[in-house]
């Protein structure tokens, strides 16, 4: 029971605990998600990465590209960063040591990550979580300012494991996220168990440092009340801003113009100049993000089912890959490779909308989604 010895940090208002900032954060990010996430699953790798036929279709991908692409997947993970504190917080405040059902929570999410890449989609993003969590306990009690830092350290390393991708991958970093849902039942779990090493290594080195940093910026942000109004968190990002959109939004678009023409390239190093972008643009454009929710969000009155939805992210998120599985899949609608991009957008908002709906409706009903239960069950262990 050391940690509860131990424990000095700052307790966050009562207000922070379940405040509508980080409600609107977790609806934002699960949206921006599926936008990415359902072209993806919907088409083959390399028709994904050639540019649309339409002028249409080729604005909105270009669009989509720079807006969403690896940003929300930040932002989705500075919100779970910022759920670990106030766990945490919770737990000691109840005098209940929180490692062990710390570590057994990570290991339910590791679980269900492993069932989501079987069954539904091997770009997922739980166990990536989950093993990054693990590296995460180890910083609850560092203090902010020393929080900060070592988020910003684990940015750069991002480019580091860019390169050592590059040199492991080759020519067949993109390939790795061909999702092919054009089988049978069968035959999609195989492809997802055959091609999902390749999949998690492409998460875990272009992504991973990113999604550890972004997780140590929403343990600073718990620590310090960032989502209070007045606080120096949100004076500091307020002047950031404008440089952080200037700069986002450049390496952003330019990242969106590679994806869609760099596999024309023969030398490879528009691909690999387009993903440094991305690495420059992703934590830029999620802070501008950020601040903007902040700014906003108590303008704007979230749905209730969608405010109930955003605080059962692992039913939603789980919903969305089962949705779109069976739109595509061979077993379902069978439309993989059958709809252009404009079309694939229109129906990842559909299932956005649709998995909030259940979701949260089923929440509304019953206190909690249909998996957080089993969550809390592997924790608590009862």
């Amino acid at each position: 029971m050391s940690e509860i010895a131990t424990y000095t940090d700052r307790r966050p208002s009562a207000e922070n605990q379940r405040n509508h900032y980080i409600d609107t954060v977790r609806a934002v990010a699960l949206f921006g998600i599926c936008v990415i996430n359902i072209p993806i699953m919907g088409m083959t790798d390399f028709l994904y990465h050639t540019p649309p036929e339409t002028a249409f279709d080729l604005s909105l991908k270009m669009i989509i590209e720079s807006i969403f692409m690896m940003k929300f997947f930040l932002l989705f993970s500075f919100a779970f960063g910022w759920s670990v504190f106030i766990q945490h917080d919770s737990l000691l405040r109840n005098k209940i040591n929180p490692k062990p059902i710390y570590f057994r929570r990570v290991i339910g999410l590791i679980i269900f990550g492993t069932l989501h890449v079987i069954f539904v989609f091997n770009g997922d993003i739980l166990i990536l979580y989950g093993l990054m969590a693990i590296v995460l306990w180890p910083l609850r009690n560092r203090r902010v300012k020393t929080l900060v830092s070592i988020a910003k350290w684990s940015a750069l390393l991002s480019v580091f494991t860019l390169l050592l991708l590059i040199i492991i991958a080759g020519d067949q970093a993109y390939n790795a996220t061909d999702l092919r849902l054009g089988g049978s039942f069968i035959q999609t779990v195989e492809y997802r168990i055959d091609t999902w090493s390749d999949t998690f290594s492409l998460l875990l080195l272009l992504q991973g440092p990113l999604v550890f940093s972004a997780f140590v910026l929403g343990l600073a942000a718990a620590k310090s009340d960032f989502f209070d109004r007045n606080s120096s968190g949100i004076k500091k990002l307020a002047k950031r801003t404008p440089l952080y959109l200037t700069f986002g939004l450049l390496t952003s678009i330019f990242f969106a113009w590679s994806t869609s023409y760099g596999q024309f390239d023969s030398s490879g190093s528009l691909i690999v100049k387009g993903l440094v972008a991305a690495l420059i643009s992703a934590p830029l454009m999620t802070c501008v993000y950020l601040y903007f929710i902040v700014r906003f969000s108590h303008y704007i009155k979230l749905l209730n089912v969608i405010q109930i939805a955003s605080r059962n992210t692992l039913s939603c998120y789980i919903l969305q890959g089962i949705l779109a599985s069976f739109c595509f899949a061979d077993y379902g609608f069978g439309w993989f490779n059958q709809l252009n991009y404009s079309s694939l957008i229109l129906l990842a908002i559909g299932i956005y909308l649709i998995s909030c709906l259940l979701v949260g409706s089923y929440a509304k009903h019953f206190g909690k989604g249909p998996l957080e239960p089993i969550l809390r069950r592997v924790a608590y262990g009862k």
